[in-house]
Order: C-alpha cells, then sequence, then structure tokens
C-alpha cells in the first residue's frame, strides 16, 4: 500500500487514537524495510520516527498543515547532530500527500534519509543504513552510538514538532519509533574520559518500544524526559541496565548537542 492508502485504511479502525497511530507506525515500518516508503529508500537497518497528530485520522482532517515556507531548509532528516549541520537534506521530495526532504547518496542516488508530512498532520521520517560496520574506526564489528543515536531521536524529532506546530498542527502527538536491522549490532557509549566501551549488542532484529503521547511541540530536554520510558528500554535491549547518558534526571549530552 501507499503512503495515502495507510492513512485512509487506519481511519477505519475502530480503536482509540492512541491504539490506532501505534499500529499506523508499525505498518508503516515494515512498508519501509518491504518497498522503501514514499520514496524507495534502501537500507540493511534502519532507525523510523513518526510523529502523529492524534486527530489525523479524522475525516475532516484533509489539508490540515499550512504551507512550510522554505521547506528545504525548515525539515530536518534523521541525521546525525554532532555534524554540525542543521540535519537538511539535499532535496526538496514533496508528494501529492504533503511536503517532503531527503538525502541521497553519491553514488547511486539512493534515498539513505528522507522526512515527509503529511498534510493531514502525520511526520514519518526515516534513517536507512545506521549501523556503522566499524571498518574503519575504533570498534570492531558492526555497531551504533548511543548518544547519536539519543541526539538523532531527541534533537531532530523536537525540531519536526516545531515544524508542524508552526504549519498549525497543535497536537496532542503520538511519538513512536521503531530501530530495525540491529541483531547482533553493539550499542557503544563513550563515557567522559573514558575510551569507547559496549561490549554488548542487540539480541533482535527490532526494537520497538511503545510510543509516548505529549500535548504539544516542546524542546530537546523536555523530549527526552518525557522519552526517557521508551529510551530506557532501548537500552535494556542492548544489555545495558538503564540509559548512560541520563543521571538524576539530567541528560548529560545536552551540551554536546548545545541545547
Amino acid at each position: 500500500m501507499t503512503l495515502r492508502e495507510d492513512i485512509l485504511t487506519a481511519r477505519d479502525t475502530q480503536q482509540d487514537k492512541h491504539t490506532i497511530a501505534e499500529k499506523y507506525h508499525e505498518k508503516r515500518v515494515k512498508a519501509i524495510r518491504e518497498d522503501g516508503g514514499p520514496y524507495n529508500s534502501e537500507g540493511e537497518s534502519g532507525l523510523t520516527v513518526h510523529i502523529i497528530d492524534l486527530d489525523a485520522f479524522e475525516s475532516s482532517s484533509e489539508y490540515r498543515l499550512n504551507e512550510i515556507d522554505e521547506a528545504y531548509n525548515s525539515i530536518p532528516v534523521l541525521s546525525n547532530p554532532y555534524s554540525g549541520g542543521r540535519g537538511r537534506g539535499d532535496t526538496v521530495k514533496h508528494t501529492a500527500s504533503g511536503p517532503g526532504v531527503a538525502t541521497t547518496t553519491n553514488e547511486d542516488d539512493v534515498v539513505r534519509r528522507y522526512t515527509h508530512i503529511a498534510n493531514v498532520g502525520i511526520v514519518e521520517a526515516a534513517t536507512l543504513d545506521i549501523v556503522a560496520s566499524g571498518e574503519h574506526g575504533q570498534v570492531d564489528g558492526p555497531h551504533i552510538g548511543a548518544s547519536t543515536l539519543e541526539g538523532i531521536l531527541v534533537e531532530r524529532t523536537a525540531r519536526m514538532m516545531n515544524v508542524i506546530d508552526n504549519a498549525d498542527i497543535e497536537g496532542p502527538y503520538s511519538i513512536t519509533f521503531t530501530l530495525w536491522g540491529v541483531s547482533g549490532v553493539q550499542f557503544i557509549y563513550r563515557g567522559d574520559g573514558m575510551p569507547m566501551f559496549g561490549t554488548t549488542a542487540f539480541e533482535t532484529d527490532t526494537v520497538a518500544p511503545f510510543g509516548i503521547e505529549v500535548e504539544s511541540a516542546i524542546d530537546p530536554v523536555e523530549l527526552r524526559d518525557a522519552l526517557a520510558e521508551p529510551l530506557s528500554n532501548l537500552w535494556q535491549a542492548a544489555g545495558y541496565d538503564s540509559p548512560q547518558t541520563y543521571t538524576d534526571g539530567e541528560w548529560e549530552i545536552a551540551d554536546d548537542l548545545g541545547i
């Protein structure tokens, strides 16, 4: 099914709004893995995030999204926030369902990251091939940097909420993420002044914590607090007892991200 068809199908579901949003997320993750989503993206692993206005599946929700000025500069993709960039895509890729941006590879012009915003108030963002090979770095074997992943999830998602909030999609929002293609992949973390460590790895192919609900757009630090439980589940799925980036309610990498 296309993205539009998935939205229309979800409208026929007689369940509470949050359950509909969770099931829509699951269905779209499957579509991205099997067919590449709206832009035929490709990758062996990935992270998918949905921000869904809980009124998006109402029959009256067509064309609720106001025009987004300078979509190329405004809509972020799920890129590494430590790189110093603003997380822009390199190509504007609007569809009949709404605006979008994407990042493609230089070699084969395949989409590796994208963010699409459906007019009804649904953000779908994905980054493909999120697992680093370890061939040219300090870590031996496939791995994901924990601080990088949290930064992507939190900082970029908070910015996406601001974009749709400014376009008059006012919430409340369901926020759900799934990490996939990660069986056997190390989840590594560098402590303050310490070498890289993290000998444990994900044992399952897919990590899909339950989503959360927030009333409106919030800043990254507040969003990290709101995501405390699903992110704890993510760390635990990688073999840790608890997140190594979050102590006594303080998100330790916030200063590194400049937020």
